[in-house]
């Protein structure tokens, strides 16, 4: 629109023309300000409400490189910014994400963004840092109180660490500044990784979703990594992956900054986790010569299978981590030193987190929740609410459930979740985690509610095919008495027969497996089954692993 009059409010360059926001919103005023990080911004106001606040276009931007330079050497040497002393105010302004800093005292740290601001006579009389750390998105709850709705939220995202550690809660929006996620938007979902840019006082100034590569590691460097022959440098933020500690033949995921530097990794290490055994007690048996030897009856975390493991015990009766052992003689299995171990030439070292390497190892009395088969997490511990405890069950979770202690264990083992209430007498669960992702979780004494082995009774062969080796059939599960719909991977199952749940994939396609002797479904017999069997009522029981009814 031509501008036939004098009109403007100074904020439009005089161009002879009408802009539609000098027409329409003579109420919309630009005033100077600063954003979060600092930078000098324009905040616009319309009728005394402020619709937001942009940063200006930095006059000089420079990425840190180095590994630490004060503020001052940045604006002024020539590797950097090659400002003249002159062309410096002494008395800048310096922020880092919001924080006041120092021309002479503050560091800036590799991967840093600095970015500097000038006066009309190009005097910098403002510089910010931005510093981006590695966050990720652990829950999504949009189940919140009236009191969190009101403020003006719908989201709440709780933020981890790499290590699984919190960071923190926030909301997409909320009327209290430092409780909102700068940068949020729909894209947030569950296990995206974040660069988040975090104030002194816990408040995130801004936020995006990290850049993602994978690939394999080709070579390490104290200040980089190499993937797949690019080689990416590590932000001065960045949990580093330690050299040696990556199979050059797995696939890594490292997340960068928008300008490429290394916030944090996820992926496989070297720690071998097959070597590592749930030992259910000790005990001691007559030496082959005389004497006494003992040994540690343990479980292999690799497949489940039950050892002996001969201890090569000290005079003090020491065999490593495994102290005070029984005395000569007995041969009852005590569970006392029951937990996780490594073995080395008979002597036992506990695997704890500072064994695991870039693992980390959790442990707890009981679950803080029953699991079912198909359940996506476990929460350890007594507190259901606790964000700590709580890891992800995927695809590649291997389970192991040892049932008791004694000369003939039952184990089960199984590839992704299994069922268990949520404790038993002397219980015990053991997670061992990459990142807050369960690589095995081991169930020591929860009884045999542990459901790979879950037995199921197929009671009609009239089935609805879903997919390509997907079958719909209705199935009885013997664990709670009550049939279910369920899409099974083959039609060749026979009705009226017994079978227990080998698998189930990520689909929720169960693949059945024939039962022999039933095995442990019992009636009046403590081994084998007897197919039509008439029960007493008033003192026979028919049972399985997983449930026992009159």
């Amino acid at each position: 629109v031509e501008n036939t009059s004098s009109r403007t409010d100074g904020n439009i360059e005089d161009d002879g023309l009408m802009q539609f926001a000098e027409r329409y919103f003579t109420d919309l005023v630009a005033e100077d300000g600063t954003d979060d990080f600092g930078r000098p911004s324009t905040e616009w106001v319309y009728d005394g409400d402020s619709v937001g606040t942009y940063a200006n276009d930095a006059d000089t931007t420079y990425v840190m490189e180095d590994d630490s330079a004060t503020v001052l050497t940045i604006l002024g040497d020539s590797d950097y910014m090659s400002y003249r002393d002159s062309d410096i105010d002494n008395n800048a302004d310096v922020y880092l994400n919001g924080d006041d800093a120092s021309l002479r005292n503050t560091n800036v740290l590799k991967g840093d963004v600095v970015e500097a601001y000038e006066d009309d006579d190009g005097v910098v009389t403002s510089v910010v840092i931005r510093r981006y750390q590695f966050a990720k998105i652990d829950e999504v709850d949009e189940d919140l109180s009236t009191s969190e709705t009101r403020n003006g939220a719908s989201v709440e995202l709780s933020l981890v660490k790499r290590d699984g550690t919190s960071l923190g809660a926030y909301y997409d929006d909320y009327d209290d500044s430092d409780e909102v996620l700068a940068g949020y938007n729909s894209d947030y979902e569950q296990d995206v990784v974040l660069a988040v840019a975090m104030n002194s006082d816990g408040a995130i100034v801004d936020s995006y979703i990290a850049d993602a590569v994978s690939g394999s590691i080709t070579g390490y460097r104290t200040s980089s990594i190499t993937m797949d022959g690019t080689r990416y440098s590590y932000a001065s933020t960045s949990d580093k992956l330690a050299d040696g500690s990556a199979d050059f033949d797995d696939e890594y995921t490292l997340y960068l900054t928008a300008d490429g530097y290394v916030l944090g990794w996820e992926g496989d290490t070297s720690v071998d986790v097959n070597d590592v055994y749930y030992v259910t007690g000790v005990y001691s048996a007559p030496g082959t010569y005389g004497g006494t030897s003992y040994y540690a009856q343990a479980v292999s975390l690799a497949d489940g299978t039950v050892s002996s493991i001969e201890l090569d015990v000290d005079n003090s009766n020491n065999a490593g981590d495994l102290t005070g052992l029984n005395s000569a003689g007995q041969l009852t299995i005590s569970n006392q030193w029951a937990g996780l171990y490594t073995f080395d030439d008979g002597k036992a070292t506990k695997y704890d987190s500072d064994e695991a390497g870039d693992y980390k190892v959790y442990d707890a009395a009981r679950l803080a929740d029953e699991l079912e088969v198909d359940d996506s997490r476990i929460v350890i511990g007594s507190d259901i609410n606790s964000t700590s405890n709580r890891f992800y069950l995927v695809d590649a979770t291997q389970s192991l459930a040892v049932d008791d202690i004694g000369s003939d264990i039952e184990v089960t083992t199984a590839t992704g979740g299994m069922r268990s209430a949520m404790s038993d007498s002397n219980s015990h669960v053991y997670v061992i985690t990459d990142n807050r992702d369960a690589v095995y979780v081991v169930l020591a004494q929860f009884g045999a509610t542990l459901a790979s082995a879950d037995v199921v009774y197929i009671a009609d062969d009239d089935f609805d095919r879903v997919g390509t080796d997907q079958y719909e059939y209705e199935v009885w599960f013997m664990a709670t008495g009550e049939s279910e719909t369920v899409v099974l991977d083959e039609n060749t199952y026979d009705a009226g027969e017994f079978y227990k749940v080998d698998s189930v994939d990520s689909d929720g396609v169960y693949s059945l497996a024939p039962i022999s002797d039933f095995d442990g479904v019992v009636g009046n017999s403590s081994e084998g089954a007897d197919r039509g069997l008439e029960l007493d009522r008033d003192s026979d029981s028919v049972y399985n692993n997983t449930l026992t009814r009159t």
